[in-house]
Parts: C-alpha cells; sequence; structure tokens
C-alpha cells in the first residue's frame, strides 16, 4: 500500500462498482469524471473511495443529491440523504502525506519506513514523526470545513439536518496505521489526554522547548479548544466525523462496524442523541 498503489481486489471491486453505478442518475456524474480523470488508477484513489460510498449508498437504497450546495458560498457537500432524518456528507481521502514518503526506503527488495520523534532534532525531517501524521490528518479534515480564510460546505446547523464526515484512513501512515490504529483516530478527535485511562496506550507527547511533552489538541475535545479558526467551524458545524479502513473491498463493507469508527460532537450532541444519531445513520449499520 505503501506509494498510493492500488490493490489489485481494490480495483476489480471498484471496477464493479463504477459498472453498477453507471446505471444510476444521481451517481453518474461521479462515475463520467472518474473515467475523464482515467479510471480506476492510482491518482484517483480519493474519487473510487468516493464512488464505492455512492455504491454504499445505493445498496442500502438510498437516492442522494450528488454536489449539493447547502448555502455556504458557491461550495458543495458529496452527498445530501434526504432521510428523515437529513445528513448533509462529506468525502476526505488521507493519500500518502510527503512526510511519510520522506521516511520511505527501499532495501533488500523490502519497502520500509521509519516515523520517530528523534526526526524532529535533524534538519528536514520534523514532518517525519508520528505527531505530524496525526497533525495531518487534523488538518485533513479541518479543511473540508474552512479555506482561504472562510468557511466552506457545511452551514450552521440547523433542526434534523446533520453533517458528517467520513475519511478514508487508506493513506494515514502510508498505510501501515490501518490496523489496531482506532486511538488515533480517539486521539485525532478527543485528544490525547483522552487516553490516558486507557493504560494499554501511551498518547504521543509533542516535544516543548523546555524538554516536557503535551499531549495533542482533539479536534472535538470538551475541555481545550482546538488552536485554529478552521477547528472551531469543525466544532460548531460537524455532528459525526467516520474514519473509514477498508480492508476486503466488497460489498456491506463500507459502514459496517467493522469498517468504520464514528466519533460524535459533545458540543453538537448530548450523549443519548449521539448514540441514537449514529445508529440512524444509513453507513453505521451492525456487521
Amino acid at each position: 500500500m505503501f506509494g498510493g498503489d492500488l490493490l489489485t481486489r481494490e480495483i476489480e471491486f471498484t471496477r464493479c462498482v463504477l459498472d453498477e453505478l453507471s446505471g444510476v442518475n444521481w451517481a453518474k456524474p461521479l462515475v463520467q469524471e472518474i473515467h475523464r480523470r482515467g479510471g480506476i488508477v492510482a491518482k484517483n484513489g480519493p474519487m473510487l473511495f468516493e464512488a464505492r460510498v455512492a455504491y454504499a449508498l445505493h445498496q442500502a437504497n438510498i437516492n442522494p443529491i450528488y454536489e449539493y450546495k447547502a448555502g455556504v458560498g458557491e461550495s458543495s457537500v458529496d452527498f445530501y440523504l434526504l432521510g428523515p432524518p437529513k445528513f448533509l456528507v462529506e468525502i476526505v481521502s488521507l493519500q500518502e502525506s510527503q512526510g511519510v514518503r520522506n521516511a520511505t526506503w527501499k532495501q533488500d527488495g523490502f519497502i520500509r519506513f521509519c516515523l520517530s520523534d528523534h526526526n524532529l532534532y535533524e534538519e528536514g525531517k520534523d514532518r517525519q514523526t508520528e505527531v505530524a501524521q496525526l497533525l495531518y490528518a487534523q488538518w485533513k479534515l479541518i479543511e473540508k470545513v474552512y479555506a482561504k480564510g472562510r468557511p466552506i460546505k457545511f452551514p450552521i446547523p440547523t433542526k434534523n439536518v446533520y453533517h458528517v464526515i467520513l475519511a478514508d484512513m487508506r493513506g494515514y501512515l502510508g498505510g501501515a496505521g490501518l490496523f489496531g490504529s482506532s486511538e488515533d483516530f480517539i486521539e485525532i478527535v478527543y485528544g490525547g489526554a483522552c487516553l490516558l485511562s486507557q493504560t494499554r496506550w501511551r498518547p504521543h507527547g509533542i516535544p516543548q522547548k523546555d524538554g516536557t511533552r503535551s499531549f495533542l489538541t482533539g479536534l472535538f475535545q470538551t475541555n481545550k479548544e482546538y488552536p485554529s479558526l478552521g477547528g472551531r467551524y469543525l466544532r460548531q458545524r460537524v455532528h459525526l466525523i467516520g474514519f473509514v479502513v477498508e480492508r476486503a473491498y466488497q460489498p456491506d463493507e463500507i459502514g459496517t462496524k467493522a469498517s468504520t469508527c464514528f466519533f460524535p460532537n459533545p458540543y453538537l450532541l448530548k450523549p443519548m442523541e449521539a448514540s441514537e444519531l449514529v445508529n440512524t445513520f444509513p453507513l453505521a449499520q451492525d456487521d
């Protein structure tokens, strides 16, 4: 998976997905754009994931509006699910970061990579750390609500319309972090301090100039505001973030609890509301 290469099973399944969606009216623009850009090739990975999400919606007998303008300038969200309840759904795909590419090399016929805190102290290697990759993931999520100094895509929430970001995590840590990485997802959303009660997992620390370490601030961390205006918009406008980890590339995979972890926003949802919303979202089903 390093280098962003597509897996054989991914190619085969996505080919079937595009064939099926080519006969679905609302999905035709997506399929046509993928073919216009060269079809099932690695550079189209984000759009191919978008197509597999569209296929999952189609399999659930949902007919969303594709590329729906929700009233935030000229920007649009990927899918508007008419409900009830209604959902605005935006897709983000984490491709391999420059830091991971710089930390990857070939040796003895194998592809190897190393992300280490020691790289913080070597000139030009500051992005080759696990903390840098967590921050990269956070910023990719923020980019779905904030760009060029203004909010995009998601409007201020209104009653019975919920906002969801689905994140394709295939490129996180160059693909090496896809197994057993739910703790990283917790850290991205709720912050490193949230992991302190889980003794089997040590939160990442961000080295400070005085030699101490601070915990990563989560996007939805309740006791500390994320240090960017974009993070504020994310807290104010997004109800759920779902991290998708595809492994099998087959029907009924996206949205099951085996492939997707959903994290509700405590700023917008009370615990009971959050649980109910996750259970209501059509791509958050039992296996």
